[in-house]
């Protein structure tokens, strides 16, 4: 469906309120009777100011008065919207919808809100995160293939190579160095996220790792999935179905990317977890930008919670993490650099 036809039933019904007399032609106001002018004139006085509340209750009330409308704007909204849908199925505007725009305006239910005195706790804000070069100490106890640190975890030269080599396989109009940014921020994610959890990783490494012992038995990964996968995709054995590049973690893409059809990848850890990858079928595009791999999975979460886990992930792909370089090289490639 086109923008213009989703538009369309809302622009029909505006025309059809601007041409109905009954709603653009207003009824004139009821006539005022003075009988005594100075009683008239102190009794305005009196409605003009309003009598002092409470403080309790105009607290309340300064609550209770912006949510109310709130409440009827979204419920006005919504029944707006449910006469479009009705419209927009009908394939016209039939006399029923008709006239629900233009005989009488909406009628909106009364909304009780209920409000308590609890304080509200500021949200903690993600730390800015901070960025340094190695010492001489960290450079040679760590050895020369580390050429970055972010949470404590090391970051070698191998891991961002090898996600270089995958990003430079359709590498668009971007510069070398774009892409060799590209591919350290997808490493630095992923181990921001290691020691985020270096207390939960090696329990659910050590889950993981008695699955893929069942797997190399001779179990089914479907089976091996439903029963062990911590992903909601689990009820399908794991099925991810066809996605292309750029829709999951970096990390999961390239490994099912680079899998050959019916191939289960080694344990590979991102920013959710541990997972066992397995290529279940290929669709090739015009060029390696649009094409499409399909893949299941076998999930061990750090954390059993989603969304705190998302939380972590997001703050890493902002830069909000502790990051330090082994050199002016290095960190003149910090993805993160305003």
């Amino acid at each position: 469906m086109t923008r213009f036809s989703l538009l369309a039933p809302c622009v029909f019904a505006g025309a059809l309120l601007a041409q109905d007399p009954a709603v653009v032609q207003p009824l004139p106001p009821k006539p005022t009777v003075i009988v005594d002018q100075k009683a008239a004139e102190a009794k305005a006085g009196e409605t003009a100011k309003p009598q002092d509340a409470k403080p309790q209750e105009k607290a309340a009330q300064d609550v209770l008065d912006p949510l109310s409308e709130l409440q009827r704007s979204i419920e006005r909204k919504t029944t707006e919207l449910d006469a479009t849908k009705k419209l927009a199925a009908a394939g016209g505007m039939p006399t029923a919808i008709r006239t629900f725009f233009t005989d009488r305006t909406l009628q909106v239910r009364s909304v009780e809100v209920q409000i308590k005195a609890v304080p509200v706790e500021a949200q903690p804000q993600a730390a800015a995160g901070s960025v340094r070069l190695m010492t001489a100490d960290e450079k040679a106890s760590l050895g020369e293939n580390v050429v970055a640190l972010v949470e404590g975890q090391s970051i070698t030269k191998a891991e961002v190579d090898e996600m270089v080599k995958y990003y430079g396989q359709n590498p668009g109009d971007r510069s070398e160095d774009d892409v060799k940014r590209q591919a350290l921020q997808a490493v630095i994610v992923q181990k921001a996220a290691l020691g985020h959890y270096q207390t939960a990783a090696p329990g659910a490494l050590s889950k993981l790792q008695a699955v893929e012992k069942d797997l190399a038995a001779g179990g089914d990964f479907a089976e091996l999935a439903k029963k062990h996968s911590m992903c909601p995709s689990a009820a399908q054995g794991g099925d991810l179905d066809f996605f292309g590049r750029g829709m999951m973690d970096p990390v999961f893409e390239k490994a099912a990317f680079t899998l050959k059809m019916g191939e289960v990848s080694p344990i590979i850890q991102t920013s959710f977890g541990y997972h066992l990858v397995k290529n279940t079928g290929f669709k090739k595009g015009e060029n390696p930008g649009t094409d499409q791999v399909r893949a299941s999975h076998i999930l061990v979460m750090f954390d059993t919670d989603a969304n705190a886990a998302r939380q972590v992930s997001g703050n890493a792909s902002q830069g909000h993490v502790n990051l330090a370089f082994r050199d002016d090289d290095w960190q003149k490639l910090n993805p993160f650099a305003r």
